[in-house]
């Protein structure tokens, strides 16, 4: 026979096992590995260009693609030394720098 679980008017949830209240709730967060081929929504890259003499530091947004991908595609005269992604308070996340994942 299966469990019933029911919600009181005071909060608690009830299972025919027993009762478990709100004060004794807790949030599970998974944490997933993340390697060079994980695609992620946002990635931001900062990069190196030094052409013809000019060094700069630069910042391109990408969408959808993973680390290596984003490093597959620049041109020679591109060096990338970091990679963040956003957190959940729209902070930026440093997840690779000087080609190894932090």
């Amino acid at each position: 026979m299966g469990n019933i679980v029911t919600l009181s008017r005071y909060g608690a949830i009830q299972f025919s096992h027993g009762t478990f209240f709100p004060e004794e709730t807790f949030t599970v967060e998974v944490e997933e590995e993340i390697t060079e081929d994980t695609v992620f929504p946002k990635l931001v890259e900062r990069w190196k260009h030094d052409g013809e003499g000019d060094e700069a530091f630069r910042y391109a947004g990408h969408d959808d693609k993973s680390i290596n991908r984003v490093l597959f595609a620049n041109p020679e005269s591109v060096e990338t030394t970091h990679f963040y992604i956003e957190n959940d308070n729209q902070e930026l996340v440093l997840i690779w720098r000087d080609g190894k994942l932090i």
